[in-house]
């Protein structure tokens, strides 16, 4: 929701100011952390705290979170990626 509305120009982006470049951060951070935590589990007290953290960024920089649509996904996904607890995978046998 955050990135979404920011498909457009450059030029266009960086004339709408801090909402249209921070929208544009704050997506793309949301995506590598959450990537980070999809490839390294271990990590997932840090990404899902730092999701928590962007998405109430994102709450006052970019046009109130996506339209506060925005910072609600990035606090669940924040808050669930936090909670997480990997499982070892049980071995096979031959």
């Amino acid at each position: 929701m955050l990135a979404s509305f920011v498909i457009m120009p450059v030029e266009l982006m960086i004339h709408t100011g801090v909402g249209g470049v921070s929208s544009l951060l704050f997506g793309g951070m949301l995506v590598v952390l959450g990537l980070i935590t999809w490839f390294a589990p271990d990590q997932h007290v840090v990404t899902g705290a730092m999701a928590g953290f962007l998405g109430l960024g994102a709450l006052v920089l970019s046009n109130l979170g996506g339209l506060v649509a925005g910072t609600l996904l990035a606090l669940v996904g924040g808050g669930l990626a936090f909670a997480w607890r990997p499982v070892a995978r049980p071995s096979r046998r031959t």
